[in-house]
């Protein structure tokens, strides 16, 4: 299944950052689902409905798009983001689902 996002994600990255991935299509894990996520720096816990993405392909995604971006949550984002159990968490709020294969 393939999300599209449609709207600056909530987060704590500079809005010039987060705003890269408007337009971006991103691989998810099946359907929103209520979680219990956290902040990428805070680590505050957050409740929503969100899309999970794997933050390794998400990440390649958005450096086809906007280098810089990618390279600002590689930098910022601690633990770093090195394997593939790693998430980016998406607002179902923020998203178009734009292809429903199950892969």
């Amino acid at each position: 299944m393939k999300i599209k996002i449609k709207k600056i994600p909530e987060g704590e990255a500079p809005k010039e950052i987060r705003e890269k991935w408007v337009g971006c299509e991103l691989p998810v894990l099946g359907f929103p689902k209520l979680a219990l996520s956290q902040e990428n720096l805070s680590r505050k816990p957050r409740h929503k409905k969100c899309f999970a993405v794997c933050a390794l392909s998400a990440l390649a995604i958005l450096r086809g798009k906007s280098p810089e971006a990618a390279r600002w949550f590689e930098e910022n984002v601690k633990p770093p983001i090195d394997s593939i159990d790693r998430y980016f968490f998406f607002n179902e709020k923020e998203c178009k689902i734009i292809d429903y294969e199950i892969i």
